[in-house]
């Protein structure tokens, strides 16, 4: 079976989120008006959801806005995202308006910035980011104009494994699902093996460079509009090395690996970085890392969405078993997936191809 023809010839209902009684518009409404300077919004409506916080986008005085909202007070993320955008070239990111915590019954932790009317990846393609490569490496080299305090990526992954850790991280239901329905040590273990191979292949390198890395450069994050690219979503932002947010988009885009070396070296052109041995095998490096880090995020999220969400968001399953698909030569040459193929394709792809048209 060929992973890349997971979705021809199949057709899917996906339900949308929406706001149950128009509560979720009334609280952006509530919100927006107890502000020091009131918001009087119209034509408020849902974006997306994470974790985290809500997304929501609303016009007032004829201007698009986006506010993200977390019911967690102290939001990591949203409060990374601020300090961040407040110091990045102004002409890649969204425009920062307005942060801060609300009481609505319980605090809020709410950010607007500016809304970017420019289709992302995820619509155009990945011909259009081939097409207009050197136009997304200039605008990647702007970010590195700025001046931002920023994590390590040392702290970056051990987020990432904190995430990862199965008995922290899921309600005792999703655990005893798991454990009902597969292998659960299996999967523990493949977890387990991929940490130890990621940390076996770190550099000290990774931490010594003082680029300033988006984080998360993934199709929905990366928007463009005739031909000019612009970054959204900065909350993973950390400092390392440049070829670390190179791969996490060649990999998402799912690059055949006979166009890589022609993208990295047009990739250093623009950044200015010598073309050479050691940069391949550095580049290598950095590839591997974060095709590990990135299968690691995405058994994770399946484990949450069928165990934790009871498999409720299906647009999310659709998405991680796409991301799968569209790169899986690439997740298949980690040993521990190839290792466990039989496996992992039952996991990653069961929601989908058993799902009914």
């Amino acid at each position: 079976m060929l992973l890349s023809n997971l979705f021809q010839n199949k057709a899917y209902v996906i339900p949308m989120h929406m706001a149950e009684d128009d509560s979720e518009i009334e609280l952006v409404q509530t919100l927006l008006r107890s502000l020091d300077e009131p918001v009087f919004a119209e034509n408020i409506e849902f974006i997306s959801t994470t974790e985290d916080y809500d997304v929501f986008k609303y016009v007032y005085k004829n201007l698009s806005y986006c506010i993200k909202i977390s019911l967690d007070e102290n939001c990591k993320k949203i409060i990374n995202e601020c300090k961040v955008l407040a110091n990045i070239n102004p002409l890649i990111r969204p425009q920062y308006i307005k942060d801060g915590v609300v009481k609505i019954g319980d605090p809020l932790r709410y950010m607007i910035t500016s809304y970017e009317n420019a289709e992302s990846l995820n619509e155009l393609g990945r011909s259009y980011f081939l097409d207009n490569f050197d136009s997304f490496c200039y605008t990647y080299s702007l970010m590195q104009d700025s001046k931002v305090s920023t994590i390590s990526y040392k702290d970056h992954l051990s987020d990432c494994f904190n995430m990862a850790d199965l008995e922290n991280t899921l309600t005792e239901d999703a655990l005893e699902g798991i454990k009902n329905y597969t292998d659960f040590n299996l999967i523990k273990q493949i977890m387990m093996d991929m940490q130890n191979q990621l940390m076996l292949s770190y550099d000290n390198v990774f931490s010594e460079k003082k680029f300033i890395c988006h984080g998360d450069l993934n199709m929905k994050n990366i928007i463009s509009k005739n031909g000019l690219f612009k970054f959204i979503n900065f909350e993973n932002c950390y400092s390392s090395h440049c070829f670390l947010d190179l791969n996490e988009i060649i990999i998402e885009l799912g690059i055949p690996e006979n166009m890589e070396l022609n993208l990295l070296e047009r990739f250093c052109f623009n950044m200015q970085i010598e073309f050479n041995r050691d940069t391949i095998k550095l580049y290598k490096k950095s590839y591997e890392i974060v095709l590990i880090r990135k299968a690691i995020h995405l058994m994770m999220n399946y484990l949450k969405e069928v165990y934790l969400y009871s498999s409720h968001r299906v647009d999310k399953i659709v998405e991680i078993s796409d991301k799968f698909s569209q790169s899986y030569d690439k997740y298949m040459s980690i040993s521990h997936f190839q290792n466990n193929k039989d496996f992992i394709l039952k996991t990653l792809t069961e929601p989908i191809l058993n799902s009914k048209a």
